[in-house]
């Protein structure tokens, strides 16, 4: 949902103000629910993930623009935990449950690099650092990726908490926080 800022008035509502009926897979006009935060930028382009494992680039309206689609994308499975948008490269990158990354071309949805594999289940959002993403998954898995191309970051050394971790790794100066 879109709020006014000042007085909390209903500005617009995902899905329902939203013409998803010329969508052409069906189950992407059900996002079910949407745990992960929107992003917004300064185009006044929302990216919205649903549980349904489908990504949304939305226009919101702006003087002289109109509400509308600009695509939608589906990954592996329920995207929880989030995304994180780079600007350096256009990419957002994108979580699911399916346990892999999705970097997706912010401009139309389709992939910079084929998906990779961090681990088991993924609840948390990426955090993109320095030309790399780094993501946690439920088996405790820390994953760094080279945000342009996706291979494992070179000087990285694979990491394994204790638990799972589910809530999106924190950069703090030189050192990456993860719980």
């Amino acid at each position: 949902d879109a709020l006014d800022a000042k007085t909390g008035a209903l500005k617009w509502r995902f899905p329902n103000d939203w013409s998803l009926k010329d969508i052409k897979d069906k189950k992407a006009e059900k996002p079910e629910a949407i745990y992960a935060p929107p992003i917004v930028t300064k185009e006044n382009v929302v990216y919205v993930a649903g549980y349904n494992g489908y990504v949304y680039a939305l226009q919101q309206s702006a003087p002289g623009v109109k509400d509308r689609i600009l695509w939608v994308r589906e990954t592996g499975g329920p995207i929880i935990g989030g995304m994180a948008l780079d600007s350096t490269t256009a990419t957002l990158f994108v979580t699911s449950d399916d346990g892999r990354l999705y970097a997706l071309s912010a401009s139309d949805g389709s992939d910079r690099f084929p998906p990779v594999r961090v681990g088991d289940r993924i609840w948390s959002p990426p955090l993109v650092h320095a030309g790399n993403v780094y993501v946690g998954s439920t088996d405790g898995r820390l994953g760094a990726f080279d945000a342009r191309n996706g291979p494992a970051a070179a000087a990285w050394t694979p990491f394994v908490a204790a638990g799972g971790i589910v809530a999106g790794p924190v950069l703090s100066g030189r050192t990456i926080l993860v719980g």
